[in-house]
């Protein structure tokens, strides 16, 4: 029986088991995120036994959909920002229980507007709502990623591992022709880590 202690820098792991005790926290920026890139890893984790955990960063409000004319024809008005956001946050918690795992999805006034993401506040939300030490895993800003809430995900969760919040290397989903695919990497660039293919272990 081997237990690291996670203040000494180790990784602490269930008696007999070789996985970590700690929570596997997806963060996902979006409603849609957390299945679209990290569907697969979240099954595989869930399937492991592990504590999964699936954070929500924003609230929903500023997609195009909102306001666009195949909605209005559909039901009739634009709804309000708050609306449409309630709207997604069902979706979203309904896909992370589908997925077997537990949704984390804080209030409207401490998530973040769509498009408007910076990495200090998406870290702001990650301690508060995440215990220390948790095994973090988010989107990607590499392989071909474009999205400016994404790059603000990726650089918190980044930026806790390096300040030592937590002791364990995060991984990092993205889409490689048409497939989820995990990046691990300790430093900036995916170069100098692992590109592998789903689904991943850990």
């Amino acid at each position: 029986m081997i237990i690291r202690d996670m203040a000494r820098g180790g990784m602490a792991e269930r008696p007999g088991s070789g996985m970590p005790c700690v929570p596997a926290v997806f963060v996902s920026p979006h409603q849609d995120d957390e299945l679209l890139f990290m569907g697969a890893a979240i099954m595989e984790h869930v399937a492991q036994g592990r504590d999964v955990r699936i954070l929500l960063i924003g609230r929903g409000n500023k997609s195009s959909v909102r306001t666009s004319s195949a909605l209005l024809n559909l039901i009739g008005y634009v709804p309000s920002e708050p609306e449409f956001g309630a709207v997604r946050d069902r979706e979203f918690q309904w896909s992370a229980i589908t997925l077997g795992a537990t949704p984390i999805v804080p209030p409207w006034d401490m998530r973040l507007d769509e498009n408007a993401f910076t990495s200090p506040a998406v870290a702001s939300i990650i301690r508060h709502y995440v215990p220390d030490g948790s095994d973090l895993k988010t989107v990607s800003r590499y392989g071909g990623e474009y999205h400016p809430d994404h790059f603000a995900c990726h650089d918190a969760v980044a930026g806790l591992f390096a300040s030592g919040w937590t002791a364990m290397p995060p991984r990092y989903y993205t889409l490689a022709e048409r497939r989820q695919v995990c990046l691990l990497y300790t430093s900036p660039s995916p170069r100098d880590g692992l590109l592998s293919r789903m689904p991943s272990s850990a």
